[in-house]
């Protein structure tokens, strides 16, 4: 097989793909979450102990329930469902767990852990997608669809906006410097590697299915559109306020009235 017949191979994966149904799709995320919440409420053991039992736990279970049990996804959702019920009623209380979730986060910053729980989930299930995905032990109907449907990774850039949107520096208690800054900074880094991924791909030759981002889109791309409405409406207000107030002060010093 040829690099032409090997590309065309690939970009063949997406051709006539409706993915699955919308139930199946939500579960499919729905036990990677089960198996992190399962974690949380659990006993916490020794270090190595512990990141042993949730490599186990989450990783090693979500490889297994989106390849060879990809068929029995609704009876693992039952399972890890049942041993949460059973961890819950053992040693848990409903305020023991909304007590947890509302910790903050070890990273030392101000976000509670479930939000840093939504970040590291998504992170994860999307590296594990697009590895996955040029297996054959990776279901079809998981991949992205070509026109329209449900599947795992048509969820992945709107987990993403999701998740963006919990942290985004608009919502923060940082001043109005900071926050332009960081935004700044956040869309610069999404434009810079959307041109990246683009002029990668093209060089490399690597194959892309026209229908999922078109010919010069990228996932990236979509992401910096998305929050630049945002970012210009928050410089807007800020000058607008600003201006507002300037001018009030300038009236009440020079003693006009209006």
């Amino acid at each position: 097989m040829n690099a032409t017949e090997y590309k065309k191979y690939h970009e063949s994966f997406m051709e006539n793909n409706h993915g699955t149904t919308a139930l199946h799709t939500f579960f499919s995320l729905f036990f990677t979450v089960q198996t992190s919440l399962l974690c949380c409420i659990r006993p916490k053991n020794p270090k190595l102990v512990q990141y042993s039992y949730e490599y186990i736990s989450i990783v090693l279970s979500m490889i297994l329930a989106h390849t060879i049990f990809v068929d029995n996804i609704y009876v693992m959702n039952f399972v890890a469902f049942a041993f949460i019920t059973f961890e819950f009623l053992k040693t848990h209380s409903i305020a023991d767990i909304q007590r947890t979730f509302s910790k903050l986060n070890s990273f030392g910053n101000t976000k509670i852990i479930s939000i840093s729980c939504t970040r590291g989930l998504t992170y994860l299930m999307t590296v594990f997608c697009i590895l996955a995905v040029d297996f054959q032990d990776f279901p079809r109907y998981l991949a992205k669809t070509e026109k329209y449907g449900y599947s795992l990774m048509d969820t992945g850039v709107g987990l993403f906006v999701l998740m963006s949107g919990l942290v985004h520096k608009d919502v923060s208690k940082e001043s109005c410097t900071s926050i332009i800054k960081g935004n700044s900074k956040f869309i610069s880094v999404l434009i810079s590697l959307g041109f990246l991924r683009y002029f990668s791909v093209k060089q490399l030759d690597y194959h892309e299915h026209v229908t999922e981002y078109g010919v010069h889109w990228n996932f990236f791309f979509t992401l910096a559109t998305l929050f630049t409405p945002s970012y210009l409406t928050f410089i807007i207000l800020n000058m607008y306020m600003c201006l507002t107030i300037g001018l009030n002060l300038y009236l009440k010093r020079n003693g006009i009235k209006i």
